[in-house]
């Protein structure tokens, strides 16, 4: 096999006023654009050329990536099924068109898409370009920008900042260096936790601002050492994580309740300081010595079923902790994907799953070189474990997986990467 040649690109995914305010969650401005990266892999076997390619958008989610892995195919020449859309859940950008019951609903989700569909061209043109030879490298950086955010109130477990819960501080991450220049071009790193710092805050006479959050100040902060580099924050298993410091605080009273209170823009100090604690962690971790991984690019695709469940609705604001009875509904086909780059494991799947989920798979497979990334090629929502739903807990209410799928998830996945060895 012949040397894998690798393109990076980014762009900034642009919020104009057309788009603005947001129907729903009234985002009125923009603070600092998020953005959309790519990461193209290119090898020769025999006569055909394997192309693999990556995009993160720092973005919920988004509506259609079945069109995005269609763009990537015509502008690259890859298999469609070898391109991962991957979204970090950012939730300081919008969730696109929460309702589509008025002609504003439309309109905005048609900016969305349009926005989308741009701004990822213009990665793939940029990331398309030169495709030097490139070197692949992993590293384990730590880093305690997360905490578990399962916390047991009076009533049973429920959102909330928990320093003593469970929690894993690993940050994966890839760096591609052009062999012959020796320059580093690409870090993409895999988070255990969604970029939401400023989840649900507002500014102080109401309205919001659209924000990279913490994916985008530890990119820029990261790209301050490594200039050449395309940066890209990627969400892990993020299930029952969020951020060490969050613009809303919540602090536990006397009476076991939660009382919250909003810095509102002063918010954004949080989000800078996390973001250069990130990014120092990782540049730390990247510096040491590591030998490039072996010239091999391999991925495959496999559907696996798992038991459902009828949502209970999504009226955040109404719903409370204590045991529930969940009613099982129809299987529910889940994708998950395993890009081989030399020895690492890009573990690419729908659903979001818990740390410890996580922890396990590694352990089961003997594999520690594996980046997991949820929000891949579709957003399956909470795939969370029996505790949780013996409990009644948030992530339980909000999902479309049944009782026992975390757990089939974790022997899938495991086998799977058996298989891919």
């Amino acid at each position: 096999m012949e040397i894998i040649k690798a393109g990076a690109g980014e762009a900034p995914i642009h919020f104009g006023k057309n788009v603005l305010p947001t129907p729903g969650e009234n985002y009125t401005g923009v603070h600092d654009d998020p953005a959309v990266h790519v990461l193209c892999f290119s090898q020769k076997k025999g006569e055909k050329e394997e192309i693999c390619v990556f995009m993160g958008l720092n973005l919920v989610s988004y509506p259609d990536t079945e069109e995005l892995q269609k763009l990537a195919a015509e502008r690259t020449g890859a298999k469609a099924e070898h391109v991962l859309v991957h979204c970090n859940h950012n939730l300081s950008t919008p969730h696109g068109a929460m309702r589509m019951e008025t002609e504003e609903d439309i309109r905005f989700a048609e900016g969305y898409g349009r926005i989308g569909r741009e701004d990822a061209e213009k990665t793939l043109t940029r990331g398309w370009e030169g495709w030097p030879p490139g070197g692949m490298r992993i590293y384990t950086a730590k880093s305690s920008v997360n905490v578990s955010r399962v916390l047991e109130l009076k009533d049973g477990l429920w959102q909330g900042t928990n320093e003593a819960g469970e929690t894993d501080h690993t940050v994966p991450v890839i760096r591609v260096d052009g062999k012959e220049t020796g320059t580093c071009t690409a870090i993409f790193f895999a988070v255990n936790m969604a970029p939401g710092v400023m989840e649900g805050s507002l500014l102080e006479n109401g309205g919001r601002l659209i924000s990279g959050d913490i994916a985008g100040a530890a990119e820029r902060n990261l790209k301050k050492l490594y200039p050449e580099a395309v940066c890209c924050y990627c969400l892990g298993a993020s299930g029952d994580q969020w951020q060490e410091l969050r613009a809303v605080t919540d602090v536990m009273n006397a009476q076991g309740e939660l009382e919250k209170e909003d810095l509102h823009e002063k918010g954004f100090v949080l989000v800078e300081a996390l973001g250069r604690k990130l990014a120092s962690s990782i540049s730390i971790a990247i510096r040491k010595p590591a030998e490039p991984e072996e010239n091999r690019i391999e991925m495959e695709t496999r559907n696996f079923v798992y038991p459902g469940q009828k949502e209970l609705g999504r009226d955040f604001n109404s719903m409370r902790p204590g045991k529930v009875e969940f009613e099982a509904a129809g299987d529910v086909n889940s994708d998950t994907a395993i890009l081989k780059l030399g020895d690492i494991a890009v573990v690419a799947a729908h659903a979001e799953i818990n740390a410890a989920s996580l922890q396990r798979i590694r352990a089961a497979a003997k594999c520690e070189k594996i980046f997991f990334t949820a929000f891949t090629n579709g957003a399956g929502g909470y795939m969370t474990e029996k505790a949780i739903y013996d409990a009644g807990g948030y992530q339980c209410r909000k999902s479309q997986f049944f009782r026992g799928s975390a757990e089939l998830f974790e022997k899938n996945v495991a086998a799977f990467l058996e298989d891919m060895k």
